[in-house]
């Protein structure tokens, strides 16, 4: 494998997001987590800076290692399930960078070593960057799902998807906060992904045919302003 890892979409981008905007980045294959996730000060294979001062927080890396998430370490309030939620500068453009200038392990590389094609020439080298700026309001209004594949039509083989209304934090993606089984949690082996941001994606082994199955989803979810899903069946008093 010689062929180098490249940065696939950003978010945010454009002008006036949400202070409490998470910054998400899908690469096109696999990369190493080891120089791909971390905290600043003193991890830089990543950044976000506003006005030259690079940003403290957390580098998360998820969806099968293709997925770097940041979340700054400054608290601006909670979201619906009482979770912390944090924000970016106020009105500010901010600008990130991911690292494909230098040597290992200052800078991001694929699961076989090459080194990020940051500039987008075919090869090795060269950082990724890109702009977008901040109002000063904080989001928090919940994601919602959009449809959920109907169990009595799902292939024995082909993924379940879930496709919800927001952009969804891809760190959130997980077998804690999804589950899926037969009779008992544990007994279907199953894999997560997040398509395009916003569909999860159940991979399982091949399923029996007419039988149930149980998935499961909490409130653990979240959309790309830290918001948690949550399921409802209210009624008006």
């Amino acid at each position: 494998d010689i062929t180098p890892p490249r940065v696939d979409t950003v978010l945010p981008v454009g002008l006036d997001n949400p202070r409490n905007s998470v910054v998400q980045i899908n690469f096109t294959e696999p990369v190493n987590p080891i120089v791909s996730a971390g905290v600043h000060p003193p991890f830089t294979n990543i950044t976000v800076d506003e006005g030259g001062v690079t940003l403290d927080g957390q580098y998360w890396i998820s969806n099968q290692y293709q997925t770097v998430e940041f979340i700054t370490d400054v608290w601006c309030g909670s979201n619906s399930c009482g979770g912390d939620v944090y924000c970016l500068p106020a009105s500010a453009t901010m600008l990130s960078t991911v690292s494909g200038t230098g040597a290992f392990p200052n800078v991001i590389t694929d699961m076989a070593g090459n080194i990020l094609d940051g500039d987008g020439d075919g090869g090795a080298g060269g950082d990724f960057t890109w702009t977008f700026s901040t109002n000063n309001t904080i989001d928090l209004d919940p994601p919602e799902i959009n449809n959920m594949e109907d169990n009595d039509d799902a292939s024995v083989s082909e993924p379940i998807r879930v496709t919800f209304d927001e952009n969804l934090l891809s760190s959130s993606i997980n077998s804690t906060n999804i589950q899926f089984h037969q009779s008992t949690l544990g007994d279907v082996n199953f894999w997560l992904g997040l398509n395009s941001s916003h569909i999860v994606e159940r991979r399982h082994d091949i399923l029996d045919p007419s039988t149930d199955y149980t998935p499961a989803l909490t409130s653990g979810i979240s959309d790309l302003r830290q918001n948690c899903w949550y399921f409802c069946e209210c009624t008006d008093p």
